[in-house]
């Protein structure tokens, strides 16, 4: 009787031993593994919210110093290409919007990093594209911002109130 119990009291076999680790190892991998995920999807989450503040305050700052623009031909007309953009406001200074080495600069400061594009239009009346300042209505930008494989698009539709009388709408796509 002694010797059965001795045996029964005596600790785990070496097959219940293995069995447990196994058992822990896969529920501490599938454990490691949604951590993983949960990690990387906080880290886009919070570079998504870093682009999107970002352009916003860009988006913003841009609509309001293009709402200055004091007449349709105070904007530059060789300046009016895709990339670049150029006018004066009614108090005479003049601003600059271009696209280098990944920022949007305003007269050669930056005004927004880790830009992807960077695109203007220039509309009539009608909604026919303008090839001059003389005939230009509505300014579009449209912009993209892009971080460590997130990306956030940016548009905005400025009409002047120099132009017409309407608003500015913006939206974010």
């Amino acid at each position: 009787m002694n010797r059965d119990r001795k045996r029964r009291c005596a600790g785990f076999s070496l097959i219940e031993l293995i069995s447990v680790m196994t058992i822990l190892g896969v529920i501490g991998t599938f454990f490691a593994h949604t951590m993983q995920i949960v990690g990387e999807a906080y880290n886009g989450v919070t570079i998504r919210q870093e682009l999107l503040r970002d352009g916003r305050i860009a988006l913003d700052r841009m609509t309001r110093e293009i709402r200055l623009v004091a007449t349709a031909t105070s904007v530059d007309a060789t300046t009016l290409s895709a990339t670049k953009f150029s006018f004066r406001d009614r108090d005479e200074n003049t601003y600059t919007y271009t696209l280098s080495n990944g920022s949007i600069l305003q007269n050669g400061v930056a005004l927004v990093d880790s830009v992807e594009s960077l695109a203007f239009g220039y509309y009539q009346k009608d909604g026919s594209v303008a090839t001059s300042g003389n005939s230009l209505h509505v300014i579009e930008v449209a912009f993209s911002l892009s971080k460590n494989g997130e990306s956030v698009p940016f548009r905005a539709t400025v009409i002047p109130p120099a132009f017409d009388a309407a608003n500015t709408c913006w939206t974010e796509r």
